[in-house]
């Protein structure tokens, strides 16, 4: 069995639906970090940040010649003209990790529709965008699958919007997520950072000179923060799907799971 789209209500159809919809979910996570230039760049990146810190501490070298240095490093320049699409990819697989570690805990993803919906379910409707809604508790309010006019099996009363970035990562949600404290504190910054698409950053050695300072999560720190992440909390989720799935999930595990392995 090929595993389901998160983004298909048939991952609310039983456990078995639900495994295949977060290894999938998962999967498209890791392909879109792997498509960033800081994770293509990384080992590069790491030896330039060295020579940056050299070129910064050298109190023989004017601002000029350290800015001149500085310009020569190539991955660090490929990354600061990538930030707009870097940011944008690096945003997308934070919120794609939030989400499918829902998923897996039997939250409901997609957004009940609120307009034209009756009773209980109109009221979980009004309640998702500050709490979570379980599963159980969509079907105990009276919701059920439908076929729909295009012969889908769906919701009734949901859309097929998931829930928005912010949302995703409120306090309400974030308790039922087993999350570290970094990773939260980055996935809230890359919200903001990725919205920064409509508004190109500052280019060049001085704009990369105060990112170094900075320390700005934009450079490697991401790196870091997502393969901890990934191997204290996705690579064991991952493994305990494989291990007690009902059904044999064709996937390529252990490319997913060992991805952010590949550069340290």
């Amino acid at each position: 069995m090929e595993a389901t789209d998160y983004r298909d209500h048939l991952c609310y159809k039983n456990d078995i639906f639900r495994q295949h919809a977060t290894i999938g979910g998962f999967y498209s996570a890791a392909n879109l970090f792997n498509k960033t230039h800081l994770y293509i760049l990384y080992s590069q990146l790491h030896e330039e940040m060295k020579i940056a810190q050299d070129l910064l501490n050298d109190e023989t070298l004017d601002a000029a010649r350290r800015l001149e240095g500085i310009s020569s490093l190539s991955a660090m320049n490929r990354i600061m003209h990538a930030e707009i699409s870097d940011n944008f990819l690096t945003g997308g697989c934070i919120e794609l990790i939030g989400k499918t570690i829902l998923l897996s805990k039997g939250i409901l993803i997609h957004k009940i529709i609120s307009k034209g919906t009756p009773g209980s379910l109109k009221k979980l409707a009004q309640q998702q965008t500050l709490r979570p809604v379980l599963l159980t508790e969509y079907f105990d309010s009276g919701g059920a699958f439908v076929v729909d006019d295009k012969n889908r099996r769906r919701l009734n009363y949901v859309s097929d919007e998931t829930l928005n970035y912010t949302t995703v990562y409120k306090d309400s949600y974030v308790a039922n997520m087993p999350l570290s404290n970094n990773f939260i504190v980055a996935a809230r910054q890359y919200r903001v950072l990725r919205n920064t698409t409509h508004f190109p950053p500052a280019l060049g050695a001085e704009a990369i000179e105060d990112l170094y300072k900075s320390g700005d999560r934009t450079l490697y720190g991401i790196y870091d923060i997502i393969r901890d992440e990934w191997e204290t909390l996705v690579e064991p989720l991952m493994n305990d799907i494989r291990k007690n799935a009902q059904h044999k999930i064709n996937y390529p595990f252990e490319n997913v799971i060992s991805w952010v392995r590949a550069v340290r």
